[in-house]
């Protein structure tokens, strides 16, 4: 069966506080809310990170969650990350006129330095997504960070001098998240291709959940290539990496 394009349009919900604009996306979700609702805070009081980890989100920073119902099946929604990954790093790259890369699988990545995270959650019914959320959160403001991540986080405020509108890099996102949306999923390689090119992972050596391997590729479904010390190739799902 080949499916039409789907084409966004966005209704935004913006709060001053949430406790995780992830949780309030989904509750909505839940409800009926359509295709294209974006969820954005200021701050929220328990943000949440991959596998459950803790965002750190507080006032001068953007976070975004965009409701999606997509025509793919269940095991596809993982490729959802690769499409907003894409999406936040040439929004901010045109907004900063500077290289921001993407660290497999979630984080966004300015000389070494994380300046955003992103995340998936979809539910559904067998094979079939009733919906997917994308989360997006981006140090935009943030003129000092807390002595455990100053060394490993920067903003958009630190990198350029200024302070930005969190409502123009809202809308640089959704812009290009929308662009590549219309094919998706057919146009996944051409993603994939893209993700390549703003990939800071690809080509080094990582240590992946405390082993270390080195970065090759990514497969035609957006998962990890490495090679072990004994020159062993192997595909990786899921895991934490860290750079040596």
């Amino acid at each position: 069966m080949v499916l039409s394009p789907k084409k966004l349009e966005f209704v935004v919900k913006h709060f001053r506080t949430l406790e995780s604009t992830m949780v309030t996306a989904r509750e909505m979700a839940e409800k009926g809310a359509p295709e294209g609702t974006v969820i954005i805070a200021d701050q929220q009081t328990h943000g949440r990170g991959r596998n459950g980890r803790t965002w750190e989100s507080p006032q001068g920073g953007l976070y975004l969650s965009l409701i999606l119902r997509p025509n793919i099946q269940a095991s596809e929604a993982h490729k959802l990350i690769f499409l907003s990954g894409v999406a936040a790093a040439q929004a901010l790259g045109e907004l900063t006129k500077r290289r921001i890369e993407i660290k497999w699988p979630n984080d966004l990545i300015y000389t070494g330095r994380k300046i955003g995270g992103l995340l998936c959650e979809a539910s559904s019914l067998g094979e079939e997504i009733k919906f997917a959320v994308l989360g997006i959160g981006i140090n935009t403001n943030i003129s000092h960070f807390p002595s455990e991540i100053e060394g490993t986080a920067t903003s958009l405020l630190q990198i350029t001098g200024n302070e930005v509108g969190n409502d123009l890099v809202a809308d640089g996102i959704l812009k290009e998240i929308s662009a590549r949306y219309e094919g998706f999923p057919h146009s996944f390689p051409e993603l994939l291709e893209e993700w390549r090119a703003l990939s800071n992972t690809l080509g080094r050596d990582i240590l992946l959940d405390g082993e270390k391997v080195k970065a090759v590729d990514v497969d035609q479904e957006g998962f990890l290539i490495v090679v072990d010390k004994d020159g062993t190739r192997r595909r990786v799902v899921s895991g934490r990496i860290e750079y040596p």
